[in-house]
């Protein structure tokens, strides 16, 4: 699993998000997608400027009704895991308001 944090912090850290037009990039909490995946894709397509159709509003609709008995999945990370990100990812965290209890179990 650590390697696969180091990994995600390279790919975090050579980030270039920050250079690009705020209208041609859009940042989403998984937790607000997770709880409103329509709403947020609406709102993703308007600030993106792409249509959206009522033939995608429909596959959306079909896509959720198929993920109605879906069960998430629970990590439990090491203490050497929660470190790891704590040290290497405390700006992302923090942008999006993670508090250290959020990294707890993912």
């Amino acid at each position: 699993m650590i390697a696969v944090l180091k990994l995600c912090y390279r790919l975090y850290e050579k980030n270039q998000l920050h250079k690009l037009p705020e209208k041609d990039y859009a940042e989403i909490k998984y937790e607000t997608l997770d709880k409103n995946p329509k709403d947020v894709i609406k709102a993703l397509y308007q600030k993106l400027n792409i249509e959206y159709t009522e033939t995608f509003d429909k596959k959306i609709d079909e896509f959720l009704k198929s993920l109605q008995d879906f069960k998430k999945n629970i990590h439990v990370l090491s203490e050497e895991e929660r470190a790891y990100i704590k040290e290497h990812c405390s700006d992302f965290l923090a942008h999006f308001n993670y508090q250290d209890n959020k990294i707890a179990s993912v």
